[in-house]
């Protein structure tokens, strides 16, 4: 019905970093459905391949360019008052998921294919706009998982819909928001609680381990999230992602190397 609908779900493990399910005896790749959503005959076979896994959305191209904004922030105050300033600037979506009580995600869509989002996060100050809380805000574009349906692996509870959802709603049911207006909706949230300025919102962290002058890091992707796959220390799904964290996290853990000897790097 989701498919119908619009939706492209892939089959998620319910525990651990959540990683696409086991499908004829590996996890399943999806980096292929990025372009073009699975056809309901693949949807059928993961089905009873994996009928008991979670099902999670692949925004963008294939689920017709919806996104997601996920506030995953623990005070109940503040994530009111966030979704408060979506309503009144992005409009009011009734497409809202709740996993983990008060964080919630909120679901929208563009008009092409341009103005989808990038993927952002961040994290968001204290009151005092001193310290980094676990409060963040992310943006979820093309690409990107987000579980919509099963067992959430901490509450112990399943995810839940206030209202409409994939397997009742069309993608065109969504509304539609303009770059400009989420670019105006972060901006009013940094208005509420500023971002903590890191160096750089990536999705894995990094052990070194030195190669002569050369730091080499060892990726680990962070809690919850799925860029890419590996299976016994070999990455099988999600290589360009992998490559991209893996340059990015080199070039800034070697920055004296990337100015003054940048051919070492190669």
């Amino acid at each position: 019905r989701c498919l119908e609908n619009g939706w492209a779900l892939i089959p998620q493990e319910r525990a651990g970093r959540r990683g696409t399910a086991q499908i004829d005896g590996r996890a399943l790749k999806w980096g292929q459905y990025t372009a073009k959503a699975p056809s309901a005959r693949e949807v059928k076979h993961w089905s009873l391949q994996a009928p008991t896994s979670n099902g999670a959305i692949l925004l963008g191209v294939p689920s017709g360019l919806v996104f997601a904004i996920d506030i995953d922030v623990y005070e109940e105050d503040l994530s009111m008052e966030i979704q408060n300033r979506a309503d009144e600037i992005l409009g009011v979506t009734r497409f809202i998921r709740q996993g983990q009580a008060p964080k919630m995600a909120m679901f929208y869509r563009v008009k092409s294919v341009e103005d989808l989002p990038a993927n952002r996060s961040w994290r968001l100050l204290d009151g005092e706009h001193k310290m980094v809380t676990q409060n963040g805000l992310e943006i979820l574009g093309h690409g990107q998982l987000i579980t919509a349906y099963g067992y959430h692996h901490k509450t112990d509870k399943y995810f839940v819909w206030e209202g409409p959802q994939p397997f009742s709603h069309a993608t065109t049911d969504v509304p539609v928001v303009t770059p400009a207006r989420i670019e105006e909706f972060v901006a009013a949230v940094q208005d509420i609680r500023p971002f903590h300025r890191n160096a750089g919102n990536l999705s894995a962290t990094a052990e070194f381990s030195t190669d002569g002058e050369v730091k080499m890091p060892k990726l680990t992707l962070a809690d919850g999230r799925t860029e890419w796959v590996e299976k016994d220390g070999i990455v099988v799904d999600g290589r360009e992602a992998y490559l991209w964290s893996l340059a990015n996290i080199t070039v800034r853990g070697n920055a004296d190397v990337a100015v003054n000897n940048p051919a070492s790097l190669r």
